[in-house]
């Protein structure tokens, strides 16, 4: 363009030229940090300018449902928000330049959401001395990706654990005690929370010992072992070991409750041993338990007469060597139908018989001690005859 003047006869002048260039609007990108954040968090939106002419101004507008309203003070590229409520938010930014020169950047829509919810539990709350405890999160809700960090209370101040920052924990070995645990969970802006503390308890180790039903047995007899258990923690697992004078303690297959049966056993030695395991580092192993075998009572019995006449009765006893416990005994006679029946209430060393008619009789005994240990004496013939005839021949003077 340029300007041409003109005044009375003769006078006029023209101007310089002057070019007025025209350029496209300027076009604007708005990008948000974070499209979903966590409830009280801060959304921030970027603007970025490019074409028009001339320094841009910015305002900030966001949707109120009906219309848009401009956001005092935020007139830079860079929006920050306040913090966010719950719900959904619409922005949006006015770039104006030089005359003619403005556009209104696209909707940026962020979506508040509530805190994520984190649940911290104990695989095993509580231990024996020296085991270990595992520790999972559970966490839904919130948005984004999630980050952890463990922490332990040291005598009343939280600190974190080093390393540890995975969705699961394990403990170092750990001593009689209690100890307390948290996690940190974080992820978009304002999704930060600290989980429940989980307590883990370290009590003593369990102690175990043995009972028998019998430590001295006669062959062919076997014993009941039972484990006695007090202290520790959790349900109790049993494994029976025998000690074989060749290898050492072995296993004994399938022997893994809390009483063992030894099952027949010979003249000899036998030591057995239950291992218990609990929670987490609960273990324990009892004092051996020695069984003896020996070998079989032997029993011999005297009658004080094989031979009686009738009417009369006998006396018979029983003499005891080996074996081993308390003897009892049961006197046994021979009935010519029956066959051999207990006489009731003769469990004496000695039994002396009814009186007896014409006729032949057997006695024997058996004796019992512990398990195992039981013998049947040699038969007692007992012969009762008629009684001497007496006559008395008067003789003339």
């Amino acid at each position: 363009y340029r300007l041409v003047i003109t005044q009375d006869a003769g006078c006029s002048a023209t101007s310089d030229p002057v070019t007025v260039t025209v350029v496209p609007d300027p076009t604007v990108t708005v990008v948000a940090d974070l499209n979903q954040i966590c409830e009280s968090g801060i959304a921030t939106i970027n603007a970025t300018v490019s074409g028009g002419n001339g320094p841009s101004s910015y305002q900030w507008q966001q949707f109120n449902g009906t219309s848009w309203d401009n956001i005092s003070g935020a007139n830079s590229a860079i929006f920050n928000s306040a913090p966010l409520a719950v719900g959904s938010y619409d922005y949006r930014v006015v770039i104006t330049q030089d005359a003619g020169c403005s556009v209104t950047s696209s909707t940026v829509t962020i979506t508040v959401v509530p805190d994520p919810v984190v649940e911290v539990s104990a695989v095993d709350p509580s231990v024996c001395d020296g085991g270990t405890a595992t520790l999972n999160v559970t966490v839904t809700g919130g948005t984004g990706s999630t980050t952890y960090q463990w922490q332990f209370n040291n005598l009343g101040d939280w600190e974190d654990i080093l390393g540890e920052t995975s969705d699961s924990y394990t403990t170092d070995a750990l001593a009689i005690g209690s100890y307390q645990y948290r996690v940190l969970i974080s992820q978009s802006e304002g999704c930060d929370i600290t989980s429940t503390t989980a307590t883990v308890t370290v009590v003593p180790d369990p102690t175990v010992t043995i009972s028998a039903s019998n430590t001295n047995l006669c062959e062919g007899g076997s014993a009941i072992l039972t484990a006695i258990v007090s202290g520790g923690n959790g349900t109790t697992a049993y494994q029976w070991e025998f000690n074989d004078p060749a290898s050492d303690w072995e296993d004994k297959p399938g022997a893994t409750n809390a009483s063992y049966n030894t099952g027949v056993l010979n003249v000899d030695t036998y030591e057995y041993r239950v291992r218990v395991t609990q929670d987490a580092g609960c273990e324990a192993s009892s004092p051996s338990s020695i069984i003896t075998v020996v070998p079989d009572p032997t029993v011999s019995v005297v009658a004080e007469d094989n031979e009686i006449c009738e009417g009369g009765t006998v006396t018979i006893d029983a003499s005891v060597s080996g074996g081993t416990g308390t003897i009892l005994y049961q006197w046994q006679f021979n009935d010519p139908v029956d066959g051999w029946q207990n006489i009731t209430g003769e469990t004496s060393a000695s039994y002396t018989t009814t009186a007896l008619a014409l006729g032949n009789y057997q006695y024997r005994v058996e004796v019992t001690q512990n398990s195992g240990c039981e013998v049947i004496s040699e038969t007692i013939n007992i012969s009762v005859v008629a009684g001497p005839v007496v006559t008395i021949a008067v003789n003339d003077l």
